[in-house]
């Protein structure tokens, strides 16, 4: 099959795109015309894996890159409903718990992915 650094055949090309966008192997299968046992056949390759890992990459970054933009807006928003004194208290005290909660959220993982670090960091000077 593939290398890492060749170019995919037309075949696995169409297995590409429709395990990218399929929900599931017969869904994959059905899509790019070929049977189940082609898929897994596919999915086995180091160098499809690694075209398909860098795909799936790639639509994550999108995904990512437009969830960033919006969520500058989405930020406004609830801050607009904050300090909106039409709002219902109910409909305040709600946007204030959702902002507190994504806080939190945010310190945990950025906290999470410190100690991450410094474990990563003392593994490696052990192995030195």
């Amino acid at each position: 099959m593939a290398k890492p650094d060749q170019e995919l055949s037309r075949n696995a090309m169409r297995v590409l795109q429709a395990v990218l966008t399929s929900v599931t192997i017969a869904e994959a299968a059905e899509q790019a015309e070929l049977s189940e046992r082609s898929i897994y056949r596919y999915l086995a390759d180091p160098g499809f894996q690694e075209r398909l890992r860098q795909e799936q990459d790639a639509v994550l970054s999108r995904i990512t890159g437009g969830l960033l933009s919006l969520s500058e807006r989405a930020l406004q928003a609830l801050a607009q409903v904050l300090d909106d004194e039409a709002s219902s208290p109910a409909t305040r005290a709600r946007t204030a718990g959702i902002i507190l909660s994504h806080c939190q959220s945010m310190l945990e993982l950025r906290e999470l992915a410190q100690r991450l670090i410094y474990l990563e960091e003392r593994v490696l000077v052990r192995r030195l």
